[in-house]
């Protein structure tokens, strides 16, 4: 993690508030796909995950990823006509 940067006295101890603000949550997405779903290069189904973990006050992580969204793109079409949906 990056040190944030921080005004300092004469002495060099912090005296304020960080100029920027380190995040208070981290947010990632996971995508799979399943080998045997392929179809030609496309597949039929891409599952996605929407995941979230909280921060301190330094923009450390602590605590476990939470599963806030889960779901999957659907292709309705073919590998000509895709008709892709978002299932959630």
């Amino acid at each position: 993690m990056p040190i944030f940067i921080r005004p300092r006295d004469e002495y060099g101890d912090i005296c304020g508030p960080a100029e920027i603000i380190p995040p208070d949550r981290l947010r990632k997405t996971q995508l799979f796909v399943c080998h045997r779903d392929m179809v030609d290069n496309l597949p039929k189904e891409i599952g996605f995950c929407h995941m979230v973990r909280d921060c301190d006050k330094y923009g450390t992580p602590h605590g476990e990823w939470r599963m806030i969204l889960n779901g999957s793109y659907y292709n309705h079409g073919d590998n000509a006509h895709p008709q892709w949906s978002s299932h959630t």
